[in-house]
Order: structure tokens, then C-alpha cells, then sequence
């Protein structure tokens, strides 16, 4: 059995304190997935790509990676922000008249 506790409290109050906490919550997990790394392989599957077509993407400048010994990884923030959407002309709506 568990206890309960019952306040008190203004619906406006009540709407601040969710705000809050949904706050802080939301700030956890952007701390956290700053911090991911993500392998060649990730990056592979993500974008299902080759490892040759990563690492041109890295020679590029397109992406950072990082060497860890003989690992190369990539933070998952920096990927996210690398990807950019590319606009193309092959469905354009014509105007009818």
C-alpha cells in the first residue's frame, strides 16, 4: 500500500510546477545526447551509406570525427546538425492559368 499526499494548490500554480519539472527533464536528455557518440557502423545504417562515403564526408569537412586510439566516433549533435535538407526542383506544382 502506498501513501498519498494530497495538496493544495492554484491550477496556475499546478501548470508552473509541470512546466518546470518538463523543463529540467527536457534539459537532462539534451545533456545527454550531446555527450552520444556514434561509430562509422551508426552512421552507416543511419544514412545507409558506405564507410568510404563517411569518411569523404569527413575529408569534406561535412563531418567532425573524433579518434579515440583506433576508433573513430562522431558526436550525435554534431551529425544531427551536419544534416541539411536539399531542396530540389523535380516536383515542382505548375500554375494553371
Amino acid at each position: 500500500m502506498t501513501n498519498s499526499i494530497l495538496i493544495q494548490m492554484s491550477p496556475d500554480n499546478l501548470k508552473q510546477m509541470i512546466s518546470d519539472a518538463v523543463t529540467v527533464a527536457i534539459a537532462d536528455l539534451q545533456k545527454e545526447d550531446n555527450k552520444k557518440y556514434l561509430t562509422i557502423e551508426h552512421l552507416c545504417a543511419k544514412f545507409y551509406v558506405t564507410p568510404q562515403t563517411i569518411n569523404n564526408w569527413v575529408n569534406d569537412g561535412r563531418l567532425k570525427a573524433y579518434k579515440i586510439s583506433d576508433r573513430t566516433l562522431f558526436l550525435s549533435k554534431e551529425v544531427d546538425l551536419a544534416v541539411v535538407e536539399k531542396k530540389t526542383g523535380k516536383y515542382k506544382h505548375s500554375k494553371k492559368a
